[in-house]
């Protein structure tokens, strides 16, 4: 087979799955954006209940986040340096 032409009958594809990922990639930043908007508001908020709610929701992030970046590296780098244990 040629590649030209394997690349022809594929570039529709590749072009439809770009798209789907720039949406995706743009819908989930607006959302990230308007989370986080929301919670910098309640830790900045006088109201203790709203910087609580916050300040749990910002250690649950954060801890996951460490997690998930770790676990997702080789055995040795996940054994040696993960927080998760």
């Amino acid at each position: 087979m040629d590649f030209a032409k394997v690349f022809n009958e594929a570039l529709p594809l590749l072009l439809e799955g770009l798209k789907l990922t720039v949406i995706t990639s743009l819908v989930s930043i607006g959302i990230g954006m308007i989370i986080g908007l929301f919670v910098c508001l309640m830790k900045m908020s006088k109201n203790v209940v709203l910087r609580a709610i916050a300040g749990v929701y910002i250690w649950i992030i954060r801890r996951s986040s460490g997690c998930s970046s770790l676990t997702s590296s080789s055995p040795l780098s996940r054994r040696a340096l993960s927080p998760c244990r």
